[in-house]
């Protein structure tokens, strides 16, 4: 259940404590802290508003990071289609211990069956960021 009800701000302490009060008469309430007022200023919505700002911008980058890494990958000769799975033995790669250098990386990578794709420094950074 919703802690923040709109119809309900603004309510004096008294009216929440008739609400649940009047709530626990009927067994609706589980948790006497379910109806508790939460004061909501402007600089609770103006926090609010900046993490919205911010949710987004971060899933712009995120977006922007996935399509330099098709490019890149794409670059290398891998095709699109197979790309995914390509990222999923990479990681699986890199599962294995996250200290490895990138000459044991493309090793391990080549016993895999990815012979024709080396990987380097920025696409391995790039493949951290998005995984």
């Amino acid at each position: 259940m919703s802690f923040l009800r709109s119809p309900d701000i603004g309510k004096s302490t008294a009216d929440w404590k008739s609400k649940n009060d009047h709530l626990a008469q009927r067994g609706d309430m589980n948790n006497e802290l379910e109806f508790l007022p939460i004061p909501v200023n402007s600089k609770a919505n103006q926090l609010i508003h900046n993490f919205r700002k911010l949710n987004q911008f971060m899933e712009y980058n995120m977006e922007r990071l996935n399509d330099i890494l098709l490019q890149r990958l794409a670059m290398k000769g891998i095709a699109p289609s197979i790309i995914p799975r390509f990222i999923q033995d990479l990681t699986y790669t890199l599962a294995i211990d996250a200290q490895m250098n990138l000459g044991e990386i493309n090793r391990r990578l080549h016993l895999l069956g990815w012979y024709d794709v080396e990987v380097d420094e920025h696409t391995l950074q790039l493949v951290l960021a998005t995984a």
